[in-house]
């Protein structure tokens, strides 16, 4: 046991000298971390080009054929519009408005449009001057709707222009202004019997014993309209027209059927009678020197409305065109239409030989004439 604990005590002895023999390294010097250095900012994204937006491929221009107009002063028909609708006016052109329709940019008689600050007629009473037939629309090209008798009354709704849009039995319609007065006509007075051997005289009454009503004016009348002054129009059927054509334009021609010619005019399409279009083949018309046949009015316009101005018996004139009623002339380098029965290819001459004898009593017959009362 001795000896154990020696063994133990010598071993313990020989760890210890070596233990302190040994010497312990010392720890290397920890050196101070470098700063941190920010990381750049990551550069912005750029945005993305807008994709252009491609130009809309233009329409084909649709196939037509290059023609002549023969007529004048002829509006380009792009719609007809009912009563009430609405437009815009911006520019005053003689007989016509330029109106903005929606952004559309067109042409309208004056005489079809009020302005909404104008206030419409009261309904009044009207007696027609002769067999009236009411229309539907203020061309009055279409079947009439009904039928009034002379000195027969109807209801005047509204009145503008040359036109009144009146009420007769439950139906409303159109008339010329100028086939109704405010008043019936009454004839007074008569004839005596004929001329013989009771010396009475013949004829019936003369102006003087005529006792006609007043013409149907336009109650209020127009003024002249301010610059894109809101209005709307009076007459179902007016026509807005994208231009006037005068004689010699070139148009471009779709179709022409059923009356009527499409024009295709800068994107759009419109109509015009195919009687004032000379397309190829056609056959020109002859021209030919005339005379006045009687003293009257010459209009600017096909259907005979908007007087120009007075020519007098026998005032010479260069047709130009028939278009059946209505002739187109020449007058003073001017353009004007007039009834073909007012023109004659012969100067008129005439015999005047005012009144006439009775019979064998002496009666007379003619006389002298005297105005009627209004």
């Amino acid at each position: 046991m001795r000896r154990f604990i020696s063994i133990c005590l010598i071993l313990t002895l020989c760890l210890l000298a070596g233990c302190a023999g040994t010497e312990l390294a010392p720890a290397p010097a920890t050196e101070a971390p470098a700063p941190l250095t920010p990381a750049p900012a990551p550069e912005p994204t750029p945005e993305p080009a807008p994709t252009p937006i491609p130009e809309p491929t233009p329409e084909p221009e649709p196939k037509s054929v290059p023609s002549q107009v023969i007529a004048n002063n002829l509006g380009t028909v792009y719609c007809r519009l009912d009563r009430g609708a609405q437009l815009i006016i911006i520019e005053e052109l003689e007989d016509y408005y330029q109106v903005d329709m929606g952004g559309l940019i067109g042409l309208i008689e004056k005489q079809f449009l009020r302005p909404d600050d104008v206030a419409a007629p009261d309904a009044w009473t009207v007696y027609a001057r002769e067999t009236v037939s009411i229309y539907p629309t203020v061309y009055r090209e279409d079947e009439p709707l009904a039928q009034a008798d002379f000195n027969e009354a109807m209801t005047a709704l509204d009145a503008f222009g040359d036109f009144l849009l009146v009420e007769k039995d439950g139906v409303s319609g159109y008339i010329l202004a100028s086939q109704a007065g405010d008043a019936p006509i009454y004839y007074t007075g008569g004839g005596g019997s004929s001329g013989g051997s009771s010396g009475g005289s013949s004829g019936g009454a003369d102006g003087g014993d005529i006792q006609l009503g007043l013409r149907v004016g336009q109650p209020g009348g127009f003024v002249r309209l301010a610059d894109n002054r809101p209005a709307h129009v009076l007459g179902d059927g007016a026509e807005l027209y994208l231009t006037l054509l005068s004689r010699g334009d070139t148009v471009k021609v779709l179709s022409r059927e059923d009356g009527f010619c499409e024009l295709y005019m800068n994107g759009l399409i419109a109509t015009v009678p195919d009687w004032a279009v000379l397309m190829p083949g056609d056959e020109p018309y002859a021209e030919w020197d005339g005379y006045a046949a009687q003293s009257a009015p010459v209009f600017a316009d096909y259907r005979l409305r908007f007087p120009a101005r007075d020519v007098m018996l026998n005032t010479p004139l260069h047709v130009l065109q028939d278009f059946g009623e209505v002739l187109l002339v020449s007058l003073e380098d001017e353009l004007y239409y007039l009834p073909a029965d007012s023109v004659s290819q012969n100067y008129i001459q005439y015999n005047y030989n005012p009144g006439g004898s009775g019979g064998s009593g002496g009666g007379s017959s003619g006389g002298e004439w005297t105005d009627p009362v209004l």
